[in-house]
């Protein structure tokens, strides 16, 4: 049975605090990452890149130890998603059977802005490059959307605007994972109301609707807690400078991901170093 997210953090409460945090290692990509994401076992993790090249799509490195990203190796496993111009994020269903990746502006044909969502069935669940393409296109996700991710029960699916829109937007998508059954948002809180200042990506911590984002222009996190996992009633709990940890370099925040286990919290810097940082929570 594949270990998924929502299994393995019901009940567990995470508090996110840098003083508390301790700086585990780091792994640096061949390229400058859009997103990255942990699997849910901790055997594998993913990032995306929309360079030109062989590495444009989402790569998938190997763990030689579970959750240590230090232990990466690089076999040059990368999954360029059929349709997709921009992969700017990307993301997996619970159970590891999906891929669902965010074209950012179209392709950035036509001047559109719109972020259209493709689907692809992973035959090997958690394995990225056993993805074929599904054939399905929803254009739900907003104006240059990006950083898809399920929160903490799996049942919905969020996305973030970057710059100084910010906007965070959630959909209901459980329990088939089509993105085709689905149509518009569900719910959209304005970029003031929640971070509002390059916001450029967001995980979901826990049971108890934690959520943390990182600045692309800055390297902090920002800690809401939700009410009902409603975002509507999101409410700033704190803000930090992950800079302030002994041994973290970090100057962009593009990508974050939280292990599920609940013990490690994973930080991608791109732009200027291209790295995926690790820190273990006390």
């Amino acid at each position: 049975m594949i270990p998924c997210l929502p299994a393995l953090l019901v009940g567990k409460y995470v508090p996110l605090d840098i003083n508390n945090m301790t700086y585990v290692g780091s792994f640096t990509l061949p390229i400058p990452p859009e997103d990255f994401m942990m699997s849910p076992d901790g055997r594998r993790f993913y990032f995306c890149s929309e360079n030109t090249g062989p590495r444009k799509g989402i790569t998938q490195i190997d763990l030689v130890t579970p959750f240590s990203i230090s232990t990466g190796v690089d076999n040059n496993l990368t999954f360029l998603p059929p349709g997709v111009a921009r992969p700017k994020g990307f993301t997996m269903t619970p159970d590891g059977n999906k891929l669902i990746v965010i074209n950012t502006g179209n392709g950035g044909t036509g001047g559109s802005s719109i972020s259209p969502l493709f689907q692809y069935s992973v035959t090997n669940p958690l394995d990225i490059t056993s993805s074929v393409d599904d054939s399905l296109v929803n254009s739900f996700a907003g104006d240059f959307a990006n950083t898809p991710r399920f929160n903490s029960q799996g049942s919905k699916l969020r996305t973030v605007q970057p710059g100084s829109l910010g906007d965070l937007y959630s959909k209901d998508i459980a329990p088939d994972y089509n993105i085709n059954n689905v149509s518009g948002w569900d719910q959209r809180l304005p970029a003031p109301t929640f971070q509002g200042t390059d916001v450029r990506a967001h995980t979901w911590i826990n049971s108890n609707k934690e959520v943390i984002t990182a600045g692309r222009s800055g390297k902090f996190i920002d800690t809401y807690n939700i009410i009902g996992d409603d975002i509507l009633q999101i409410t700033p709990a704190l803000e930090q400078d992950i800079g302030l940890v002994t041994g973290s370099p970090i100057t962009t925040c593009v990508g974050v991901s939280m292990a599920s286990d609940g013990k490690n919290l994973y930080i991608a810097d791109s732009f200027s170093s291209s790295t995926i940082y690790q820190y273990a929570l006390l």
